[in-house]
C-alpha cells in the first residue's frame, strides 16, 4: 500500500464516522418517503431511523526513542513516518501527540494543540526533535516514556493508540559523564528500565504497535508487548506500520 492510498482510505473512514448510518425498512422512526409506495402492499416497515457511528474518534501517541543509538538511519526512519503520520492526521482529523524519549521525556505536540498547521507547525517540531536526539547521553527510559504516553491522553478519550518506535531494550546509563549525564539516579533509573515493569501498562483499551527499527531481534519487550513489528528501512516501516494502523482505524 502506498503512502497516498493510506492516507485515502483513512480520510474515507474518518469522513463516513463523522455522520449517523440511516437504516431504511424499520416498523418505527422517522417516514420514508422512498419507502411509501410500501404502505400498498400492506408493508409496516416504511420507517427509518439513524444509528450513532461507533469509532469516531481517535488519539494517537507517536512515541519515538531519542536515544544516541538511534542516530543515524533509524533517526532518520523514526523521524520520517512520525512526520508523515502527523501530516496524515492533521489532514483526516485524527488527534495526535508526539513524545519523545532518551534520559528525558519531551513533548512536541500535544493533544491540546489541534490547530497543527503542517506547512508551519511540522518543520518546526521535527527541528525540536532533531535538537533533542542524544542530547542526554545513551539513555532510553522506555517506562517513564510509555507511563507519559498514557498520561497524555485526554480524560476519557476514546480509539487510543500508541505508536512506539525504539531500536532497543529499555537502558540506562546512569553514570554517563559530561553535560549528558542521565536525569535519574541510579537507584531511580532501576524502577524505569527494568523491563517487566512495561508490561503493567498494557491496557485492553489502548493499542500499542511496538516497532523495533533496525534490529533483528527486540528481547524483553518482544515477549510483553503484544503487537511487534521489526522493520529495517523507512519503505518497510512504513509499509508495515500503515497497515496495522488501518486495522485499527475502522469504520463505525
Amino acid at each position: 500500500m502506498n503512502s497516498s492510498v493510506f492516507k485515502q482510505k483513512l480520510m474515507s473512514i474518518m469522513t463516513d464516522n463523522k455522520f449517523d448510518r440511516r437504516l431504511p425498512k424499520r416498523v418505527k422512526g422517522k417516514l420514508d418517503h422512498k419507502g411509501l409506495w410500501r404502505v400498498g402492499i400492506g408493508a409496516k416497515n416504511v420507517f427509518s431511523s439513524k444509528q450513532s457511528r461507533k469509532n469516531k474518534e481517535y488519539n494517537v501517541v507517536l512515541l519515538v526513542d531519542l536515544s544516541g543509538s538511534m542516530e543515524g538511519s533509524k533517526y532518520v526512519a523514526a523521524r520520517g513516518i512520525t512526520a508523515y503520520m502527523a501530516s496524515v492526521f492533521s489532514a483526516i482529523g485524527v488527534n495526535f501527540a508526539v513524545i519523545g524519549f532518551n534520559s528525558r521525556i519531551t513533548e512536541f505536540k500535544s493533544f491540546a494543540k489541534t490547530n497543527f498547521h503542517v506547512p508551519k507547525d511540522l518543520p518546526k517540531m521535527v527541528e525540536a526533535m532533531d535538537h533533542s536526539l542524544y542530547e542526554c547521553g545513551p539513555c532510553n527510559h522506555d517506562y517513564s516514556a510509555l507511563v507519559k504516553a498514557y498520561e497524555a491522553f485526554p480524560k476519557k478519550a476514546k480509539g487510543k493508540i500508541v505508536v512506539y518506535m525504539s531500536d532497543g531494550n529499555p537502558e540506562c546509563s546512569a553514570g554517563y559523564g559530561g553535560d549528558r549525564k542521565c536525569s535519574y539516579a541510579p537507584e531511580e533509573s532501576e524502577e524505569f528500565y527494568v523491563p517487566e515493569n512495561i508490561g503493567k501498562l498494557i491496557s485492553s483499551h489502548t493499542d500499542v504497535m511496538t516497532v523495533g527499527v533496525g534490529i533483528i531481534v527486540f528481547g524483553h519487550l518482544k515477549r510483553i508487548m503484544k503487537d511487534v513489528l521489526e522493520v529495517n528501512n523507512l519503505g518497510e516501516f512504513q509499509k508495515k506500520v500503515m497497515g496495522w494502523l488501518e486495522s485499527k482505524i475502522k469504520r463505525g
